[in-house]
């Protein structure tokens, strides 16, 4: 059996529609962009992005990189979509509207996960394999942040006032232990999340 794209109704909770990827995808993360109402789509070990049209469910594009896909993260303020590869330690940055390759950053241990945050227009990628993050501004990378062991998830909270970094996605049940407060770029803080037994404040 293929993988699956499962579309629901946020306000109802029903199953809108259920749309087929084909026995080759292994669908992997879905990023939607508000902005030109799409829903991107990584098959991860089948090296392909696939694109479909929010409103509608119709496919749009299917694009071959080549490579394990990991996440995809859209900034709408360059009208880029960058796109990981956990596997080959790179970002590719791509044009939103010819969803061409305009730009790719190397060097980078394990791209797994983005945020992107709209009052700045950086972009953070988490490096699962190293101990940081990767902040993106445009096709530049103005900083690595070191938060932590094999940070994974990432996420930034309602007023924009933290950037949450969390390892295998662990907080040991809400043990409030289990998490360490380091220093942040700009503004505030970043709060680095490990599993209990991997916490440095046991």
């Amino acid at each position: 059996m293929g993988s699956t794209l499962v579309v629901i109704d946020a306000a109802t909770g029903s199953v809108i529609d259920v749309i087929e990827l084909g026995d080759a995808s292994s669908s992997f993360y879905v990023t939607v962009d508000p902005f030109n109402e799409r829903v991107f789509v990584s098959t991860s070990y089948g090296g392909d992005l696939l694109v479909f049209d929010a409103r509608t469910l119709a496919p749009i594009a299917d694009i071959t990189l080549g490579y394990q896909v990991n996440e995809a993260v859209y900034s709408p303020v360059n009208n880029l979509l960058y796109v990981a590869s956990e596997a080959g330690g790179f970002i590719d940055i791509l044009n939103g509207d010819t969803l061409e390759q305009v730009s790719r950053i190397t060097n980078l241990n394990g791209p797994v996960r983005f945020v992107y945050d709209s009052r700045t227009d950086f972009v953070y990628a988490t490096n699962y394999n190293a101990n940081n993050i990767t902040v993106i501004a445009g096709l530049e990378v103005v900083q690595q942040v070191v938060v932590g062991p094999s940070p994974s998830h990432i996420a930034l909270n309602c007023n924009g006032a933290d950037l949450c970094f969390g390892a295998k996605w662990a907080v040991c049940r809400g043990y409030r232990y289990c998490y360490k407060y380091c220093s942040c770029p700009n503004p505030a803080t970043i709060r680095a999340f490990w599993s209990c037994s991997e916490s440095p404040y046991k």
